[in-house]
């Protein structure tokens, strides 16, 4: 395979390329067959904080509903609706404890000024990223201050993409970041392709710079080779700016193959997920 001509194809001619990989021909499929199978990521089960921290009970509500010593406010969900409806809310935190495993909150409450709540509190107002739900954000809240993964929402895939660019956008703790690529990586092969395309968006972008996320790029790519026309709706400088960097995954993924992660020793090959169903599936290469 000339991977070189096939990039220079695709963003000289996008309008073309665009007609013909998303035919009904499907001729990346051919491609699918022939470059080597996505190798599952791995898993190791984090251990929890110790119980001497009472990190988790700072978020207890005092007598007078007050968070103690909170000094952070994350909005999350859609603007438009407020912070008090059934897709936005706000969760009280602590700078410290956020900052601490997430370097890029950290950051950006650091360069935050100080707002006066109705809560009677004095915090930074963050913004979280409109796609990812409340649901998730308190997950994501729960595991940074007890260290114990509670997922009830382990099963659903669009919830897992939005956990897999909460912890790609924000360099989360990385049992987040591997969490829901396992999760992903047996749930795409069933999914709709749109849910390949959410995933390949995030771990091939600037979102997933620097973060561990190469087997699941490939994963999504290889879904993507064998079902382009879900790119028949996009216009052709983002179909071959996608094309291209489809290509440069699966070119790196034939001539530097990465070896399956094991899990790691003593925990077996499923995970535990406390409050909701564990990917106890064993990772096999299903449906690739």
């Amino acid at each position: 395979l000339n991977f070189w001509v096939l990039k220079f194809v695709t963003l000289t001619f996008p309008d073309l390329t665009k007609d013909l990989i998303c035919s009904e021909k499907a001729p990346l499929r051919a491609l699918a067959d022939c470059i080597p199978q996505p190798s599952p990521p791995g898993y190791t089960t984090p251990e929890k904080l110790p119980d001497h921290f009472g990190i988790s009970a700072l978020l207890n509500q005092d007598a007078t509903g007050r968070v103690r010593f909170a000094d952070v406010a994350f909005d999350v969900g859609p603007a438009d609706e407020g912070i008090d409806s059934e897709k936005s809310g706000r969760f009280l935190a602590h700078r410290v404890v956020v900052g601490a495993q997430s370097p890029v909150l950290l950051q950006e409450l650091d360069s935050l000024p100080a707002q006066d709540l109705q809560e009677g509190i004095a915090a930074r107002v963050f913004r979280v990223d409109p796609r990812i739900s409340k649901d998730v954000w308190r997950m994501v809240l729960q595991f940074l201050y007890t260290g114990v993964v509670q997922c009830p929402f382990a099963s659903d895939p669009v919830k897992m993409v939005e956990l897999l660019r909460a912890a790609a956008l924000y360099r989360l703790p990385k049992a987040l970041l591997d969490l829901a690529q396992v999760q992903l990586f047996q749930m795409l092969p069933q999914s709709p392709p749109g849910l390949a395309l959410q995933v390949f968006s995030i771990t091939a972008g600037a979102t997933a710079e620097g973060a561990d996320v190469r087997l699941m790029r490939e994963a999504s790519a290889h879904v993507l080779l064998r079902s382009a026309q879900v790119l028949q709706g996009i216009q052709p400088e983002d179909f071959a700016s996608i094309m291209e960097k489809m290509l440069q995954t699966v070119e790196a993924a034939v001539f530097q193959p990465q070896q399956a992660q094991a899990p790691a020793p003593g925990r077996g090959e499923s995970l535990q997920v406390v409050g909701g169903r564990g990917p106890g599936a064993r990772l096999r290469q299903q449906g690739y």
